[in-house]
């Protein structure tokens, strides 16, 4: 699964940081974003300025980061994209000193990884593509 081996702190993987409990609130990840209806959390971390999290759905890629990138705009954020490839789709935004990216991979089901928080170099490779499950 390559994004659970992302990495969201210096030597700190997401997998590890769920199976040692770290916890990530409601409002840690990413200020009252909503993920589409129907998708399933399969995984949650948060690290040093980062939290993360991890769903499935069967929404296609680009309407993922598409849904993240209009409720970004409307909380105010400054948002670049969403960039779509063959394989990908991603979206992020700024705010202050606040950060949000969104990766999308992958087909029925589509996997995607939301990244929020203060450390924009935490945020940024916390996430990596979501083709595999």
């Amino acid at each position: 699964m390559t994004s659970l081996t992302a990495r969201v702190g210096v030597g700190t993987t997401a997998a590890a940081l769920a199976m040692a409990g770290a916890a990530v609130s409601s409002q840690a990840l990413a200020a009252g974003l909503t993920a589409p209806a129907g998708s399933v959390r399969v995984q949650k971390a948060s690290g040093p300025g980062v939290a993360y999290a991890r769903y499935r759905t069967t929404k296609s890629r680009t309407f993922v980061t598409k849904y993240y990138a209009q409720q970004l705009r409307t909380a105010g954020y400054t948002v670049i994209g969403p960039k779509t490839t063959k394989t990908e789709s991603s979206v992020f935004a700024k705010k202050g000193g606040r950060y949000a990216e969104v990766q999308a991979g992958g087909a029925n089901p589509t996997y995607f990884e939301v990244c929020t928080g203060t450390n924009r170099a935490q945020v940024t490779k916390c996430d990596s593509p979501s083709g595999a499950s």
